[in-house]
């Protein structure tokens, strides 16, 4: 491993996340990318040792016979090395990093296209607690981008992934329903008074909802009164 290498990148990490962190951060530095390859497992399924290599390694394999050869990436770079999980002498897992090869093959080091990699893009974990947070907060994309640009002058993270990385979390918050079907749920959950009507093919044409303070208030003074409500809500947007 070069010497400039081993100075920007610690030998022993205490977590992963840290690790790869400091990896990318210096390889996007010299100019190029890292990906994970195959990640090694122990007999428990616990990650005893994680590769990395440079997202130009790897040999390109046409998908089927006589089929064109398409544009990718692949060159079989040669640069590869590997974090593995250690008992530090206090008892506590590390995770040690190893340089195996520092030789590049096939491209050219240049940062001046990294945006074009996804890898590149990836918000760290830290981040996507920030846009999960701002998103959920009502916040829009562009307000979030850049957020995480005063954070991280040098993000590469595009609106359109943090838009992607909002879906996931909303995909994750319905947990396979539909937005009405979880809106239907959390109605019964929390015991909202509702009244629903649907068409012949059970399609939802009109929905009722009173606060359970309302209702009582409708309740007490419904007698011989008109109630005048007010329903429009972002109509312009």
């Amino acid at each position: 491993m070069s010497e400039n290498a081993i100075h920007q990148i610690p030998n022993t990490h205490c977590t992963l996340e840290e690790g790869e962190a400091a990896l990318h951060c210096w390889a996007r530095e010299q100019g190029f990318e890292v990906k994970r390859g195959r990640i090694r497992r122990s007999k428990a399924q616990e990650i005893r040792m994680v590769p990395m290599e440079c997202v130009h390694a790897g040999i390109y394999k046409a998908k089927g016979d006589g089929m064109r050869k398409t544009a990718t990436r692949l060159t079989e770079c040669t640069w590869r090395g590997a974090f593995t999980r250690k008992v530090a002498p206090d008892g506590g897992m590390r995770w040690a990093w190893e340089c195996l090869v520092d030789e590049h093959f096939g491209h050219e080091i240049s940062g001046q296209n990294l945006n074009a990699y996804p890898e590149a893009r990836k918000l760290t974990n830290q981040q996507q607690e920030a846009v999960k947070s701002m998103s959920g907060a009502g916040i829009r994309t562009k307000d979030i981008r850049a957020a995480l640009l005063v954070e991280d002058p040098n993000l590469k993270t595009t609106a359109r992934d943090i838009y992607n990385q909002k879906q996931k979390f909303r995909r994750e918050a319905l947990n396979g329903d539909t937005a009405v079907e979880a809106f239907m749920k959390e109605l019964k959950e929390d015991d909202v008074f509702h009244k629903v009507k649907a068409d012949g093919m059970g399609r939802i044409t009109h929905l009722h909802i009173v606060p359970k303070a309302s209702l009582s208030v409708a309740r007490e003074f419904s007698a011989n009164l008109v109630f005048l409500l007010d329903c429009t809500y972002k109509t312009n947007r």
